[in-house]
C-alpha cells in the first residue's frame, strides 16, 4: 500500500515538475527572442520559437529517454561556442580593466 501511494505520489509531481520545466523554459525563451530581435519582425520571430519549441517537445516525447539526454548534452556543450567567442573577443576589454 505505501509503497503503490509513494510511486503514484512520485509520478504526480514529477509530471507537474516536467510541466513547469516546460513552460518556464518556453517563457524564457520567448523573452530571448523578443530581446534579439527587438527591432526587427518580433511576432514572426516569436512564432518560430514557439514552432521549433513545440517541435522539440514533441521530439522529446516520442523518442527515447537516452536520445532526448544526448541532445541535451549536445545542445549545452553548443552554448559553449558562443560565450568562448565572446571571451575572446572582451579580452582586449578586460585586459585593459585590469590595468
Amino acid at each position: 500500500m505505501g509503497t503503490e501511494t509513494g510511486a503514484i505520489f512520485v509520478a504526480i509531481c514529477l509530471c507537474f515538475f516536467a510541466f513547469s520545466s516546460i513552460l518556464c523554459w518556453n517563457f524564457f525563451g520567448k523573452i530571448n527572442t523578443l530581446y534579439l530581435f527587438r527591432k526587427r519582425n518580433t511576432k514572426k520571430a516569436v512564432l518560430v520559437y514557439t514552432l521549433i519549441s513545440l517541435c522539440f517537445v514533441m521530439l522529446g516525447s516520442l523518442v527515447s529517454s537516452d536520445f532526448v539526454w544526448e541532445l541535451t548534452d549536445m545542445f549545452n556543450n553548443l552554448m559553449v561556442i558562443p560565450n568562448v567567442l565572446a571571451l575572446f573577443s572582451l579580452t582586449h576589454m578586460v585586459i585593459g580593466k585590469a590595468k
